[in-house]
């Protein structure tokens, strides 16, 4: 399988059930849901979306998935944004894995780091936007006229 989807269940895999449960219960309001699920989704969404922003990738139709071989980058992204629901300092290395993480995600953006293509590939929303045009070339970058 090329592509993996990241739910609570693979955190908890990663041993951070108790960050999560935390996030879920912690300094909610009333009749607020909990909080994990949406912080999961949205790492997974920045990970697909720097996948897609690179024009010779595909993404997976499955809007949960992202490449198998970035499973610990959306652990680490995602152990930070669940810190930060709940106002947890990170640590130094915690703090540090999350840099590298961003670069890795520029990278990918950029077509400077592969992964995998998916199985069931759909055509990304997004434009790339590495290798496009610029100003006097012959290759133009096309420009949406009635988005939506």
């Amino acid at each position: 399988m090329s592509w993996i989807a990241i739910t609570a269940d693979t955190l908890k895999e990663a041993k951070v059930a108790a960050l999560i449960d935390a996030c879920d219960s912690a300094a909610l309001g009333d009749g607020q849901a909990n909080r994990a699920a949406g912080l999961i989704q949205g790492v997974v969404n920045e990970i697909r979306n720097a996948v897609a922003t690179c024009r010779t990738n595909q993404v997976d139709e499955d809007t949960t998935t992202v490449p198998a071989s970035q499973r610990d980058l959306a652990v680490d992204l995602i152990i930070a944004r669940l810190k930060n629901a709940i106002e947890q300092p990170m640590t130094e290395d915690e703090r540090s894995n999350v840099t590298e993480r961003r670069r890795q995600l520029r990278d990918i953006a950029a077509c400077d780091l592969v992964v995998d293509q998916p199985d069931d590939a759909v055509d990304p929303d997004v434009q790339g936007g590495a290798g496009g045009g610029t100003w006097g070339s012959a290759t133009k970058i096309n420009m949406r006229t009635n988005p939506t």
